[in-house]
């Protein structure tokens, strides 16, 4: 006899408490009935004798395979590339890449295993086999690629409009011309004799910086020209324009003065400027000659900024830068005291000669140029032994005589009042003295003459006289003309009564 239990069967997953439930049943129900055997293998036999055996086997496999697999790859690669190079082209790419690969595997598997055998022989075996595997593999992988370049050229993106962004509308490279600026006028720099006339072009070109911004100013390069002169130039000064660059001027020439020479040279005039890296040269001028007849002796002149002075020096008139008493001219600060030679309108001496005197109406020589009186007797002993004049009887003259000796012109301009100083001398014959024999002094007016001084042979009772007249004054009428001379005349009606007039240093002052 099979008794079926479908709800103990019809289910997979029935638990064990169940399973052991309808066991119980089973062997209380054998109990009441004798010799039955349930089998849950669904074969019962029935004898005579009563065995129940009841073979409980329950395998539970649970087998949980939880695979997660969880696979994280993350894998960052960031490129940046920057290229500059002098054609100022920027590139600059970006490239991101993320990869997220996610893999979870989750495996479960149970596995039920009832066996029962249900004996007569009451025999329960019980077994119970539970498995559970889980396995869970969790497998993430995150890639992440980052490229990234940069691009300052072409490749940003621009408006075309502006002047660095080019018509597909990405960036001019750097240094692509993008307008233009005006550039400073032409000019002149530095100063005399450093100048330099400058250059420039009209304009100048502005620039993109790759940016995509033009550049507001440039920079304006200039041809330089330096303002010189010629080596040999010798008169020409560089000069500089703001609008017709280097050129020269003509200078003023250099005087051309020798200190010790007979002429100096000045008022020279300048040519051949105008030109840069000019050549000029000095030509004319006036000529200053210095002589005893020339305008400018015992003048001064300047020359080349120093002031020369046209004097007598060791008898050679020339161009000198000092003056010195004794060089026939009156120089600033000499007067007649402290240098009568030269500031005296008449100053002889006639150390050096007869220095123009003249005698006149001497037929026979009786005015003599010598160093020692006519007579050498005890009378002369410390008279004058410098060269002067001495008038001497012979050849005597038995008549009326007059024989004079003259000075040379000499100028009294501007003199209202002047005075004639000289040394005298008189060796008498006293046996044959004449009362008429005279000596005499005058001034000429520059038409007539005039006497201003005489002496007579009876006025001096010795042999020999000695006299040094000064401060004899000159008529007015001889003075403030460039014609005065001075006049020295012997006379009388017979020479024998006297041996000789004499006379030396003669000044008009």
């Amino acid at each position: 006899m099979r008794f079926g239990v479908s709800g103990c069967s019809t289910t997979m997953k029935l638990n064990v408490y169940l399973i052991k439930c309808v066991t119980l049943l089973l062997f209380c129900w054998g109990c009441a009935e004798a010799d039955i055997g349930v089998s849950t293998d669904e074969d019962a036999v029935i004898s005579s004798d009563s065995d129940s055996d009841t073979d409980t086997d329950t395998d539970s496999d649970a087998d949980t395979d939880s695979d997660a697999d969880t696979d994280t790859d993350t894998d960052t690669d960031t490129d940046t590339d920057t290229d500059t190079d002098t054609d100022t082209d920027t590139d600059t790419d970006t490239d991101t890449d993320t990869d997220s690969d996610t893999d979870t595997d989750s495996d479960t598997d149970t596995d039920t295993d009832t066996d029962t055998d249900t004996d007569s022989d009451t025999d329960t075996d019980s077994d119970t086999d539970t498995d559970t595997d889980s396995d869970t593999d969790t497998d993430t992988d995150t890639d992440t690629d980052t490229d990234t370049d940069t691009d300052t050229g072409t490749e940003q993106e621009c408006d075309p409009i502006d002047a660095c962004c080019d018509d597909s509308g990405f960036y001019e490279s750097q240094g692509t011309v993008c307008g233009t600026d005006d550039c400073p006028a032409d000019e002149c720099t530095g100063t005399t004799p450093d100048l330099v006339f400058n250059t420039y072009p009209a304009t100048c070109d502005l620039v993109c910086d790759g940016q995509g911004t033009c550049d507001t100013d440039c920079t304006c390069e200039a041809d330089t020209t330096e303002c010189v002169l010629h080596v040999d130039n010798e008169c020409c000064s560089s000069t500089c324009d703001d609008v017709s660059g280097c050129g020269s001027t003509a200078d003023t020439c250099p005087d051309v003065c020798t200190a010790g020479g007979t002429s100096l040279t000045t008022g020279q005039s300048c040519s051949g400027c105008g030109e840069n890296n000019a050549n000029g040269g000095c030509s004319g001028g006036t000529l200053l000659d210095c002589s005893s007849s020339s305008p400018y002796a015992c003048e001064s002149a300047a020359c080349g900024g120093t002031t020369y002075y046209c004097r007598n020096h060791n008898s050679t008139w020339q161009w000198r830068l000092e003056t010195n008493c004794g060089d026939d001219c009156c120089s600033p600060g000499e007067t007649t005291i402290n240098c009568p030679a030269d500031c005296s309108p008449l100053y002889t001496t006639w150390d050096t000669g007869d220095e123009g005197w003249t005698p006149v109406g001497d037929d026979d020589n009786h005015w003599v140029l010598g160093t020692t009186p006519y007579l050498t007797d005890s009378c002369n002993n410390g008279w004058d032994t410098n060269q002067h004049f001495s008038f001497k009887y012979a050849p005597y003259i038995a008549a009326d005589y007059a024989i004079s000796l003259v000075s040379p012109v000499f100028d009294l301009t501007g003199y209202t009042q002047a005075y004639l100083s000289f040394d005298f001398f008189f060796h008498e014959d006293s046996t044959e003295g004449d009362p008429g024999d005279t000596f005499s002094a005058a001034c000429y007016t520059g038409a007539s003459w005039i006497s201003i001084w005489s002496v007579s042979e009876t006025s001096y009772e010795a042999a020999c006289n000695f006299e040094s007249p000064a401060d004899i004054p000159l008529d007015s009428a001889c003075t403030n003309t460039d014609s005065a001379q001075i006049r020295f005349t012997a006379s009388g009606n017979y020479t024998l009564a006297i041996w000789s007039w004499e006379v030396d240093n003669v000044i008009v002052q």
